[in-house]
């Protein structure tokens, strides 16, 4: 529980982009990736990656985002 709530917001933002963000197709996902990022910025999150916001995993035992192509370095 103690993860849960020390990544609350980590994880509402992981849930903001595999619900609102997958609705769209690529185009619409460059821009809802382009909107997030400048509100994440805005109000100083932690989350600030390379790329688009759906190139990345959360851990939440760790509190960090990842890049999901972790996941599969023996495919």
């Amino acid at each position: 529980m103690e993860n849960f709530e020390n990544n609350l917001e980590a994880i509402f933002i992981y849930s903001v982009i595999w619900s609102i963000g997958c609705t769209t197709d690529y185009d619409g996902r460059v821009k809802f990736s382009a909107f997030l990022l400048d509100i994440l910025h805005e109000n100083k999150s932690k989350f600030i990656p390379n790329g688009f916001v759906y190139d990345y995993n959360f851990n939440i035992e760790k509190g960090i985002f990842y890049p999901w192509t972790e996941d599969i370095k023996n495919f």
